[in-house]
């Protein structure tokens, strides 16, 4: 079976980096990586609302069936 190549749309994981990511920069260019210690990684991780995680796995049987 051969399996799309870096294939985000099967991937929540993808929308969960893009999140931190955007939270962590604010609006602003990404600090460099000396700045961005793992406290603000793990700070916008607990920050993350139950309901964007339940929303991603609810999404899972959409994003498959658009694969396939």
């Amino acid at each position: 079976m051969k399996w799309p190549a870096q294939s985000p749309d099967l991937n929540p994981i993808e929308h969960v980096w893009d999140l931190i990511g955007r939270k962590v920069r604010g609006g602003h260019a990404l600090p460099d990586l000396t700045t961005l210690k793992c406290a603000v990684l793990m700070r916008e991780w607990s920050l993350m609302s139950e309901e964007f995680v339940d929303k991603l796995i609810d999404s899972m049987p959409r994003r498959i069936g658009a694969v396939i």
